[in-house]
C-alpha cells in the first residue's frame, strides 16, 4: 500500500470534474453550524464511496480513537480518520489558514503568539449521544502528554477554562505548535475514564514524560479495552462486518455535518498496490492513494480516470556516510554530484508525470521556496541544473583526477561505491537504479543494492552503508520537520556518535559564515511568521551551498479518481497544494457536501 510515514512521504490524490465556479462557491461557504436529523437525509439510499487504506484486524489491530496507540484502526485509516474523529481543523497550505471542524472559527492565537484559545464548536455530540466538550479536548492532551507527543516540546501549560474553552500556553511563539494542536483528534473522555484522571494529575505535577510513572500510564492507556469506538465525525466503523480485506464506515447521525455528506457508507479496501489496482480498474475503489507504477497510471488514464498530482513536499534523496567516505566531506564533491545527475530523468523513470527533479536543493520543496525564503535570498540560490562541465571542474578543484573513464578520489582511490535503497518501493528502486547508471556513465562506479525497506532504514540509522536513498523533506506545512528529516533524523544528534550519516552540523559557509545547523533547525520552529521566514531563509541558503544531502526527486500525487463513479471533485482548488498525507482534501470535500455518486 502507500508509504504512510512522513519520512517516506509518498502518496496520491483524486479528482472528478465538476463546475469550478460551483465548487469554489461551495468551498467559500466554510464550516456552518452542524445540522442534524435523527436519521440523516442519506439514510437507506445505498450510496457508497470506495476507498483504500491498510489496517489490521484485532487482536493486532484495535479500536482506540486516541492517536499514538499502536495498532489503532481509526488512526491507520489515514485521511478517512478525519471523518471518524474530528480534528480541530484541516490546514489549507496555500492560504495558510484552517478549515475549522471541532474547533470553532473564533479559536485564536494571542497577538504575542504565546496563548492559543481553543474554543469547541457548539452543539457537537459523540456517537453515543453525549455532549462533546472542552473537557474531552483537555483530557486528550493530558493523555498524549503521558505518551510523549512531540507538541509538548512547544507547550508550557494547558488550562481547562470552561465547557467550551481550553487555553494552551506556549513556551515561545510557534505556529507549528498550533498546527499540531489543531490536527489532534480529541477522544471521548468516557471511553478513557479509567485513565483520564491519572493523566490529568500526571500533567499537573509536570512529571517528566519519559519518567517511569509516565511510561506506566502510557502502557495503561494502550491497555484500555474498546469494543465499539465512540466517535465525533459523520462516519463510524462497523466493527461487526470487518474482514482481512475490507471494512465499512457507516453514517453516524450524531456526527458533525452527517446530514451534508453525499454518502451513506464508505467501503475501505486493504491490501498491497497489486491488490488495489484491479479494484480501481473495476471501479470498486473510487479514489486511491497507492504508489502506482507509471504503466498502471497510464491504464487509469486510458479508462478516462482523472489523476490528481498535488505535491508531497518530500521524496527520495542521496545520503552520504561521512564517517566511511571522507572524500564527501568536501562540499565541491557533493555539488559535482548535483550538477551531473539528471534528476528530471530520474523523476520521469520513477514516477512519470508525478516525479519532478529537485532544482534548488534547499531542503525544502521547490514549491515552498516562495513562501519560506525571502525574495532577495531566493534570487541568489544556486539552481543545480544539469551541467557535466561544471561537475568536472568541481571534482578537479577537489583534487579528483580521471584515469581513462574512471574518476579517482583525492586520496588516490577509484571512486566506486555501493548504493542501498528500499527495493520494495518500486519508485524509489527506480530512482536508485537511475542514479547508479548515470554516475557510472560519468565515471563514478556505483553498485545499486535493493534491500527491504525496514532493514534498509535500520542500516542507514546504524551507519552500515556507503551511499543510500532515504527521504528528504516532510509532509508538514512548516519547514522545521523538513530540516529534521534531512539534517537530524539520520544523523548523530538523533542516533548517537558514529551512527547515521555523521555529517558535522557546526559548519562554515561562504554565504553566512559559521553556523550551528542543529541549533538553527531547533530555533526555526519558533517566532512570528516573519521571524520564521528569516530563520528558514538561513537554513535554505546554507543547505543550497553545502548539500549535506542531495534531494533528487519530489513526489507528486498520481492518485486516480474514478470519474464514472464519483462526482464533485473540483478541477481546481487551493487544497490541491496540500500534502495529502497530512491534510488530505477529501474530508473537506465530504464536509462541504461536494462529493456524490455519479447518477
Amino acid at each position: 500500500m502507500t508509504h504512510t510515514t512522513a519520512r517516506r512521504g509518498l502518496g496520491r490524490c483524486i479528482v472528478a470534474a465538476v463546475s469550478a465556479v460551483v465548487a469554489t462557491a461551495m468551498l467559500l461557504t466554510g464550516c456552518s453550524a452542524a445540522g442534524r436529523s435523527p436519521t440523516g437525509n442519506n439514510a437507506a439510499t445505498g450510496r457508497n464511496f470506495g476507498a483504500d487504506q491498510s489496517f489490521d484486524l484485532p487482536p493486532k489491530g484495535n479500536f482506540h480513537t486516541l492517536s499514538g496507540v499502536t495498532g489503532s484502526i481509526p488512526t491507520n485509516l489515514g485521511y478517512l480518520n478525519d471523518m471518524i474523529m474530528l480534528p480541530g481543523g484541516i490546514y489549507n497550505w496555500e492560504k495558510q489558514q484552517y478549515y475549522y471542524l471541532l474547533a470553532d472559527e473564533s479559536s485564536a492565537l494571542s497577538p504575542d503568539g504565546l496563548t492559543f484559545n481553543y474554543k469547541v464548536r457548539e452543539g457537537l455530540k459523540w456517537s453515543d449521544g453525549s455532549a462533546l466538550t472542552a473537557k474531552d479536548v483537555y483530557n486528550t492532551f493530558v493523555m498524549r502528554y503521558a505518551m510523549q507527543q512531540p507538541v509538548f516540546n512547544y507547550i508550557k501549560d494547558i488550562e481547562l477554562v470552561d465547557d467550551s474553552n481550553v487555553k494552551f500556553t506556549l513556551n515561545s511563539p510557534a505556529p507549528i505548535a498550533v498546527y499540531w494542536i489543531m490536527r489532534e483528534r480529541p477522544a471521548s473522555s468516557a471511553q478513557y475514564s479509567a485513565v483520564v484522571e491519572d493523566a490529568a494529575a500526571l500533567f499537573k505535577k509536570k512529571a517528566a514524560p519519559d519518567s517511569d510513572e509516565a511510561k506506566a500510564l502510557s502502557a495503561r492507556i494502550a491497555e484500555v479495552k474498546i469494543d465499539q469506538p465512540i466517535v465525533s465525525g459523520p462516519f463510524t466503523i462497523n466493527t461487526s462486518t470487518m474482514t482481512n480485506s475490507q471494512l465499512t464506515l457507516t453514517l453516524n447521525n450524531n456526527g458533525y455535518r452527517a446530514d451534508k455528506v453525499g454518502y451513506d457508507t464508505i467501503t475501505v479496501h486493504s491490501g498491497s498496490t497489486e491488490t488495489i489496482t484491479p479494484l480501481v480498474l473495476s471501479g470498486d475503489v473510487h479514489y486511491a492513494t497507492d504508489g502506482f507504477p507509471v504503466a498502471t497510471t497510464k491504464q487509469f488514464e486510458q479508462q478516462g480516470y482523472t489523476i490528481l498530482r498535488p505535491p508531497t513536499y518530500t521524496g527520495p534523496a542521496l545520503f552520504f556516510n561521512y564517517n566511511k567516505l571522507p572524500e564527501f566531506k568536501d562540499k565541491r564533491v557533493r555539488q559535482a554530484f548535483a550538477f551531473f545527475l539528471n534528476r528530471n530523468e530520474m523523476g520521469t523513470i520513477s514516477l512519470g508525470d508525478s516525479g519532478k527533479g529537485v532544482r534548488y536543493m534547499t531542503g525544502l520543496s521547490d514549491n515552498a521556496i516562495e513562501k519560506w525564503v525571502t525574495p532577495e535570498a531566493a534570487s541568489k540560490l544556486t539552481a543545480y541544473d544539469l551541467d557535466e562541465a561544471r561537475a568536472t571542474q568541481l571534482l578537479q578543484e577537489a583534487g579528483w583526477t580521471k584515469n581513462g573513464n574512471q574518476w579517482v578520489t583525492s586520496e588516490g582511490k577509484p571512486a566506486q561505491y555501493d548504493l542501498v535503497f528500499p527495493g520494495d518501493y518500486v519508485d524509489w528502486a527506480a530512482t536508485g537504479q537511475s542514479l547508479a547508471e548515470q554516475a557510472s556513465a560519468f565515471g563514478i562506479k556505483i553498485t545499486p543494492i535493493g534491500v527491504d525497506s525496514s532493514q534498509q532504514e535500520v542500516d542507514v540509522q546504524g551507519g552500515n552503508f556507503q551511499l543510500a536513498i532515504q527521504a528528504w523533506g516532510a509532509s508538514n506545512p512548516f519547514p522545521t520537520d523538513s530540516y529534521n528529516a534531512t539534517l537530524i533524523n539520520f544523523n548523530y544528534p538523533m542516533l548517537g556518535e558514529g551512527k547515521g550519516t555523521g555529517f558535522g552540523l557546526q559548519v562554515e559557509t561562504d554565504v553566512l559564515g559559521s553556523m550551528n545547523l542543529e541549533q538553527e533547525v531547533r530555533d526555526s520552529a519558533f517566532g512570528t511568521p516573519e521571524e520564521q521566514v528569516a530563520k528558514t531563509t538561513r537554513l535554505a541558503q546554507a543547505f543550497n551551498e553545502l548539500l549535506p544531502v542531495l534531494p533528487l526527486v519530489e513526489r507528486f500525487g498520481n492518485n486516480p479518481v474514478v470519474t464514472n463513479k464519483v462526482a464533485g471533485f473540483p478541477e481546481k482548488s487551493d487544497y490541491y497544494m496540500n500534502s495529502f498525507y497530512s491534510d488530505n482534501f477529501v474530508p473537506v470535500f465530504f464536509y462541504e457536501g461536494m462529493l456524490s455518486p455519479v447518477q
